[in-house]
């Protein structure tokens, strides 16, 4: 009985090494300047992102018609 505790604790105790996690990258398309992106960009310069494991770039798309293809691909 005693071996078997100590095992189990140990077991929880002790959890196997894991691999580092690296940051996910993504890109975020932005299809225009405006005031509503004022909470990304904050967000982006406070390290918000970085702490949650995000890489985030934005990405000035020129317009409907480069967005739509952006989608598509």
């Amino acid at each position: 009985m005693t071996r078997a505790t100590t095992s189990l604790l140990f077991l929880l105790l002790c959890p196997a090494s894991l691999p580092a996690q690296s940051q996910k990258q993504i890109l975020l398309g932005l299809a225009s300047i405006s005031g509503g992106i004022d909470l990304l960009y904050v967000t982006k310069k406070t390290g918000a992102f970085k702490r949650n494991g995000l890489d985030v770039d934005f990405i000035l798309l020129q317009g409907g018609s480069q967005a739509l293809q952006v989608l598509l691909a």
